[in-house]
């Protein structure tokens, strides 16, 4: 009987290994409440303490910051890497080079056109591109979402700011929730035409059953 349980096990861990979903070690972590707001372009003051870290090798990882007040969700993300940001791509396409993924959603239960996510990238041509996924829009720069990067000395630094009354984020307000269902994602480049790095937390920003814990706390 003991044996027969075992084998069991086995089998489920197998069949989740080779279709792509077993489930990654669920993460926490924490918004910060900001008392004023922020602006693109600025020193914002990010505690080190809620740093989403994700560490792709000893030169590349990106670190993240999620913040909020009243009016707006701001994530900034510091991105290491050896390559200049490049992205030759300029409407749906830029996930294949240099650019940010988010995604948020209320349930990991739920079907993955569910879900909201953007993408976002500053082009070769130095262009602003967002775009989202159900439904796959393209917002202007401003109209809603709001998109800094800047070259740094170890990369690159994005800043997003997110206007909460904004119809693809509304319903994720930190005054309606507590919490929410979060996954991102660095899509890195060396040539601005394709991909050669993926940094990302465990599981995958496509799949709400792999989505990380977000706290807002007020």
């Amino acid at each position: 009987m003991i044996k027969t349980v075992k084998m069991l096990v086995l089998f489920s861990l197998l069949i989740m290994l080779i279709s792509g979903t077993a489930v990654a070690a669920q993460q926490h972590h924490t918004a910060q409440e900001v008392e004023q707001p922020l602006a693109l372009g600025e020193d914002w003051p990010v505690d080190e303490s809620t740093t989403i870290k994700v560490t792709y090798s000893d030169e590349a990882g990106v670190d993240v910051w999620i913040l909020f007040d009243e009016n707006n969700l701001y994530v900034q993300y510091d991105v290491t890497t050896p390559y200049p940001q490049r992205n030759n791509y300029s409407d749906h396409d830029i996930w294949r080079a240099s650019s940010f993924e988010l995604a948020l959603s209320h349930s990991t239960t739920i079907p993955m056109d569910q879900r909201v996510k953007w993408i976002m990238t500053r082009t070769t041509n130095g262009d602003y591109v967002i775009v989202t996924r159900e439904d796959r829009t393209i917002i202007p720069n401003g109209e809603g979402v709001e998109l800094k990067i800047v070259d740094t000395d170890f990369g690159y630094r994005g800043q997003v700011i997110f206007d909460l009354s904004n119809p693809f984020i509304t319903s994720y307000n930190p005054a309606d929730n507590n919490s929410v269902y979060f996954h991102l994602k660095v899509n890195d480049s060396k040539d601005g035409q394709d991909r050669t790095a993926l940094m990302r937390l465990p599981g995958s920003v496509q799949e709400p059953s792999t989505f990380h814990v977000l706290t807002f706390k007020k």
